[in-house]
Parts: C-alpha cells; sequence; structure tokens
C-alpha cells in the first residue's frame, strides 16, 4: 500500500482494501456475519458448505447429560 499526500483519501483507501479482503471470508451460517477468525468451523451440509464462527459454537455448544 502506498501513501500520498491526501490522509482522507488514504484512510477511504484503506478501508476500502480492507472491506474487499473481508467479503471475500465465508460468512457464518449462525450470524451471517464475514468469519474475520483465523479458525472456524466447517462442514459439508449437501447443497452447501456450512461454515460457523467459533463464537457461535461456543454459544450453541451444550453438555450432554446421561
Amino acid at each position: 500500500m502506498f501513501f500520498s499526500d491526501d490522509p482522507a483519501m488514504d484512510e477511504m483507501r484503506y478501508t476500502r482494501a480492507l472491506d474487499m479482503k473481508l467479503a471475500r471470508r465465508p460468512m457464518c451460517h449462525c450470524c451471517h456475519k464475514h468469519i474475520q477468525d483465523e479458525e472456524a468451523l466447517h462442514y459439508d451440509g449437501g447443497k452447501e458448505d456450512i461454515w460457523l464462527c467459533l463464537e457461535c459454537v461456543e454459544d450453541k455448544t451444550e453438555l450432554i447429560e446421561d
């Protein structure tokens, strides 16, 4: 990335680059947000791949008691 004499334009260019990078990331099937962590749960859901962010996995995890 390069910087110019216009800090506002530099910020806009930087924000746009981050937004484009985020848009390429998978989206969580539960919360419908792009996954920003380096790890996520992924499984083949038949017609589509299912991605879950670790926060949703943790929220949905339940202890099975006999």
